[in-house]
């Protein structure tokens, strides 16, 4: 085996996604010559798509000593650290890369990429329109552009970019997934959702696709004109959040002829019995009763049609059980002053949290507001950030763990002011007044530039005009605090 023969192979193998295989081949390429540079990145690139990342940057800085004067060893080197977090070092393989080629397009494209995750968009937009470029053909960096755009609030220019990529790779998923996200954000329902659907088809969507021996719903079923009656499986997918923004269209399914089962995530199935959005709630876990087909509760808005004219609006759509509700008002009825649930922080594994959170520093002066009880609402966070917030805010009742109690609190106070977490879908989807304070890119289901919610109506948006500053947000919250009172 020749080993610029056997590397092809092993190449081919290796984007098959037979690692094991592709390893085996690279193996015997070093037994045979041990300085070859190539075969020892492509151990890298498995390594690494192996989750072994510190050994893949062995095996790639082993390709550099051999040579050092290829732009895809230091860009994949960069790729490695990227993901391990190590942005610093990121940036300057991609540098490197750029030196030996300066149109590099992955590495200009992957520095787009950084930059945006750093909140540096300035820089993030310049090598996004290098990386478009020096290769107009490749659809990985109109997206990265795209991407870059979308966080600019550039998003007619942002999706110009990803119709670029798809007409470049019709089924590239990817570019599916995003503009899908920056048509909702717009508004532009009915063919935002239908993008949505293609979120199964990208690798790296963070929900799996359910399978049963029932078909799921093609694709083409438009729920509102079926003719013969169904019963119809819906689970949900994603957050607590987006289960809680995408129960309304349950209730819109009595309308239909369709027999609705929902599975129900275990914390909200005391409030989702008494809501009677759907026929039947089950959990995960109990006997499937039988039905016709399934699907996402994500794809619902797809398959009834909603535009922004059909909306469900009307809130609240979830109810509490009695015993809950009474419950916290009694116990809430002692304070006089007006009652205020904090919540400033969401998941600290997602990635964007670091973007959507608030610390000691910008809460400080919400806590300085007069005549006012605070709650927290707060359930995970950091453990000193928690401590310190705690103090400055002398909470008078700590967020009770059951997600059903923690509705029971919410529903007993006067106002709720929250970051981006579900916190802002429970209060909203019970009807309570709730102000959303927004970082700079917000999610697309709080669109751009409003102060109002097209979900929920006794919401208030609160945005950061400048990325990564909330001292602007808190001075707005300040302002119509005293308004209230």
């Amino acid at each position: 085996m020749k080993a610029v023969d056997g590397l092809d192979q092993a190449t081919s193998i290796y984007s098959s996604g037979n690692f094991a295989l592709a390893s085996e081949y690279c193996q015997k390429i070093l037994d045979k010559d041990p300085y070859n540079a190539d075969a020892w990145h492509l151990l890298g690139l498995i390594a690494h798509q192996l989750g072994q990342d510190e050994f893949a940057q062995t095996l790639i800085k082993n390709a550099i000593l051999l040579n050092n004067n290829n732009a895809d060893f230091y860009n994949n080197l960069g790729r490695v650290y990227f993901s391990t977090g190590n942005f610093q070092a990121a940036e300057i393989n991609y540098l490197n890369a750029i030196k030996i080629q300066s149109n590099h397009t992955k590495s200009l494209s992957n520095l787009a990429g950084l930059f945006r995750t750093t909140g540096d968009l300035n820089k993030a937009i310049e090598y996004g329109r290098l990386a478009s470029k020096s290769d107009p053909s490749d659809h990985e960096s109109r997206v990265n552009l795209g991407n870059v755009l979308k966080d600019q609030k550039q998003i007619e220019l942002a999706i110009k970019e990803y119709r670029s990529a798809i007409n470049l790779k019709p089924d590239f998923a990817l570019a599916h997934w995003n503009l899908s996200l920056a048509l909702l954000s717009i508004g532009q329902f009915e063919e935002g959702f239908k993008e949505m659907t293609w979120r199964w088809k990208w690798s790296g969507f963070p929900s799996i696709e359910r399978k049963f021996k029932e078909p799921k719903l093609d694709i083409s079923t438009d729920l509102n004109i079926i003719i013969k009656p169904i019963k119809l499986y819906i689970y949900p997918e994603q957050g607590l959040g987006d289960t809680i923004q995408f129960l309304r269209f349950g209730k819109i399914l009595r309308t239909k002829k369709v027999f609705s089962l929902f599975e129900c995530p275990t914390e909200l199935l005391p409030i989702i019995e008494h809501s009677h959005l759907f026929d039947k709630v089950v959990t995960q876990g109990d006997v499937l009763p039988d039905f016709d087909f399934h699907m996402s509760l994500m794809d619902l808005p797809f398959h009834t049609r909603i535009d922004i004219k059909n909306l469900p609006q009307k809130v609240p759509y979830i109810r509490l059980p009695s015993d809950i509700r009474d419950k916290w008002f009694r116990k809430l009825k002692k304070y006089k002053e007006f009652k205020i649930g904090l919540n400033w922080q969401g998941n600290i594994r997602n990635p964007l949290e670091k973007f959507r959170s608030l610390r000691i520093e910008d809460l400080n002066p919400l806590s300085k507001a007069k005549n006012v009880t605070w709650f927290n609402l707060q359930k995970t966070s950091d453990r000193d950030n928690f401590t310190e917030i705690s103090k400055l805010f002398l909470f008078n009742q700590k967020g009770p763990e059951p997600l059903s109690e923690l509705a029971g609190l919410i529903n007993s106070l006067d106002l709720i002011i929250t970051n981006d977490t579900a916190i802002a879908h429970l209060a909203g989807a019970l009807g309570k007044p709730v102000w959303v304070l927004l970082h700079y890119s917000a999610d697309w289901r709080w669109n751009l530039k409003e102060s109002h919610s097209l979900w929920y109506p006794t919401a208030k948006l609160f945005r950061q005009s400048v990325w990564g500053q909330w001292g602007d947000v808190i001075d707005a919250v300040m302002r119509e605090l005293q308004k209230q009172h």
